[in-house]
């Protein structure tokens, strides 16, 4: 796996994404955190043979492997939270999510207004954009101009 943060599992494979696209099924094994240095996930990437089944954590010691637990994750959550527990978290988009809430924390504003506020804060356009999915912001147009909400606003 590559280190670019934000990519889907699928496109985070060392080497061409061609071998990954001529695999039939392919998974994902990482550690769930630092607190657990036996635990381990697998999860699958990709799978064109048959419905996507669940991720198993799993323990790793003592010449056994002891399965623990299905979970509904994702391999991109799983790839997501072990880059946030190895320390490097994406301060960027941290800003982005601050900035976007402030701004609308009083209601509806034109999107204009907020990626000129976000530009000047130095956060990029798709960065921007990442935050404003994840944060659940709702985008209408009015008239000739677009607004951008919180999910939870009362002006959309």
């Amino acid at each position: 796996m590559n280190k670019a943060i934000g990519q889907k599992a699928i496109n985070r494979a060392v080497g061409s994404v061609d071998i990954v696209g001529a695999a039939r099924s392919v998974l994902l094994v990482a550690r769930t955190d630092r607190e657990h240095p036996d635990e381990r996930i697998m999860a699958q990437v990709k799978c064109n043979v048959g419905p996507t089944g669940s991720a198993i954590v799993f323990s790793v010691g003592g010449g056994a492997v002891q399965w623990l637990e299905e979970t509904a994750r994702t391999a991109d959550e799983v790839l997501g939270n072990v880059f946030a527990s190895l320390g490097r978290p994406d301060t960027q988009m941290r800003q982005a999510k601050e900035v976007i809430s402030q701004l609308l924390s009083d209601g509806p504003k034109p999107q204009r207004e907020v990626m000129e506020k976000l530009r000047a804060a130095g956060v990029g356009e798709s960065t921007a954009k990442k935050a404003k999915q994840l944060l659940g912001v709702r985008s209408v147009k009015a008239g000739a101009v677009w607004l951008w909400s919180m999910p939870d606003g009362d002006g959309l």
